[in-house]
């Protein structure tokens, strides 16, 4: 239970997911903007993790 508040205080502090594995492989070049917006489609909408994940997609576009 510890863990898993520390987790959320971390997570909410600096407004990042903590070991987000979809945000790691696509920053590091090991999945392009086609393959990342595949994994995104399989969360479920109004998810906060999805949310999360198109904010990354969007930002990434803007550039």
């Amino acid at each position: 239970m510890k863990a898993a508040l520390f987790v959320e205080a971390v997570e909410d502090m600096q407004s990042l997911k903590l070991s987000c594995l979809e945000e790691m492989a696509y920053r590091l070049g090991f999945i392009d903007k086609v393959q990342f917006r595949k994994n995104i489609e399989a969360y479920s909408k109004g998810s906060d993790y999805r949310a999360y994940l198109e904010n990354i997609l969007d930002d990434a576009e803007k550039i």
